[in-house]
């Protein structure tokens, strides 16, 4: 029933080192990936878009060392609906929020679609059909 938008976010920065470059020098990709991922919980939150869903199932820093700050990410994003307009809306939020990455933190970014389906409506004969087995065999449900 769910309406659902993957993408790849590729976020650039600059490399250097955590000790010695200022934190207001730092073009930081991990701490922008970091921000992007607050900003998909508050839009979820916010009820702005429907009953958005928004999930981040990877997350990769490099260059990946201990005292270097990141000069990339990539995120996955995966954003879910069952309002197939509230869901292009939380994708036009996402990448002008990308778009404003470069202002805030010094980095770039790119979106690039992975996946996209409409919601598909679950007939409410079978849902019907499905609670009412769930009842006669004693299961919790939820349509």
């Amino acid at each position: 029933m769910q309406a659902i938008s993957w993408q790849r976010l590729s976020l650039r920065g600059a490399a250097a080192h955590a000790g010695t470059t200022p934190i207001e020098l730092r073009r930081d990709a991990g701490l922008a990936a970091a921000a992007v991922m607050l900003e998909l919980r508050r839009m979820c939150d916010s009820g702005a878009f429907g009953a958005l869903r928004a999930t981040v199932g990877t997350l990769d820093l490099t260059p990946g060392q201990t005292n270097v700050i990141p000069s990339g990410a990539t995120l996955t994003v995966d954003l879910r609906n069952p309002d197939g307009a509230a869901l292009l809306a939380a994708e036009q939020h996402l990448e002008s929020f990308v778009e404003s990455l470069a202002s805030t933190y010094g980095v770039t970014g790119a979106l690039e679609r992975m996946a996209r389906t409409g919601a598909v409506p679950f007939d409410p004969a079978v849902q019907d059909l499905l609670a009412a087995t769930a009842d006669d065999l004693g299961l919790a449900h939820q349509r």
